[in-house]
């Protein structure tokens, strides 16, 4: 299926591709088909989640395994249930990420994920009841800083 999008103009998009969000992400309640673009380029980790059905509605995502080998979101029942996951390693978390002009300033939303179950492509934005996790964890510092420290308690600027 052919798509517009903002960043990269028509693409054409297998079905397969689509990603469904059970209930929207949270302040785009009615836009439920989604669709990961990007290079996939071990030197690039930043996708683009694109709506389907609306253009200029995209956001930067990145897995954030791949800064905090560590990260595992705790899923309760509901959100297995939901999304029909019955094999947590057929899940895949992304986070949205802010990419401002100073890039060393990037930072991630590590406390609402995106969880996709790989089987079916259902997905949702969850809320962790997880502290460890940083709202804005600012990727280019922490990692300079060598923490990989995901904890809420440092300071956000």
């Amino acid at each position: 299926m052919l798509i517009e999008t903002k960043h990269f103009g028509k693409v054409e998009v297998a079905e397969a591709d689509l990603i469904s969000f059970v209930e929207g992400i949270p302040g785009f309640p009615n836009l439920h088909r989604y669709v990961l673009l990007g290079d996939n380029d071990e030197n690039n980790p930043f996708l683009w989640l694109q709506a389907v059905d609306m253009p200029e509605t995209s956001f930067v995502v990145i897995q954030p395994k791949l800064f905090l080998p560590n990260y595992q979101p705790r899923l309760n029942n509901e959100i297995l249930e939901i999304l029909e996951i019955e094999d947590l390693n057929q899940v895949l978390h992304y986070s949205i990420t802010v990419v401002p002009e100073d890039v060393l300033q990037i930072r991630t939303n590590l406390q609402a994920p995106i969880v996709i179950n790989t089987r079916n492509n259902k997905a949702k934005q969850v809320i962790l009841n997880q502290p460890e996790y940083k709202l804005r964890y600012y990727i280019f510092q922490e990692l300079k800083g060598g923490t990989g420290d995901a904890c809420a308690n440092q300071k956000a600027k």
